[in-house]
């Protein structure tokens, strides 16, 4: 049912929002299967975290958010599956936090959907994060 506005008539709700950023990533900066040192791995997450920060603060704070995020590759090499870039997706998480648009990354506010592989042919290698609103 659409609300009533009060002035004679009703309004239809807004749309959820619904954004992409785009991260120039030809691979996950972190994967399951990497055998780094610990401190390059901190490093890493900490870039991640500040680069998606930078990317999310024009987007405005949001209740409950569902976050996907999915690795765009050229070939049709084979890969392990989403599971092995879910700890790029943990750092884009908390930058999405430390630009204000959920308080915090609990279950109750975010919701996480399993990273994704997707093959695109003649695109360039990226990765995209995808938020979006939930009501």
């Amino acid at each position: 049912m659409t609300p009533w506005n009060g002035n004679g008539y009703t309004q239809a709700p807004a749309e959820p929002f619904v954004t992409v950023l785009h991260f120039d990533y030809p691979r996950p900066p972190i994967a399951a299967n990497d055998r780094t040192h610990w401190a390059h791995k901190a490093r890493l997450t900490k870039q991640v975290r500040i680069k998606t920060a930078e990317l999310a603060k024009r987007i405005p704070e949001l209740g409950r958010i569902r976050v996907s995020l999915v690795w765009v590759v050229k070939d049709k090499r084979r890969r392990d599956g989403g599971e092995n870039i879910t700890p790029t997706l943990k750092p884009m998480i908390d930058g999405l936090v430390d630009a204000g648009i959920v308080e915090d990354d609990t279950q109750e506010q975010v919701t996480r959907d399993m990273p994704l592989i997707e093959y695109r042919p003649g695109a360039v290698a990226h990765m995209e994060l995808r938020i979006e609103e939930i009501r």
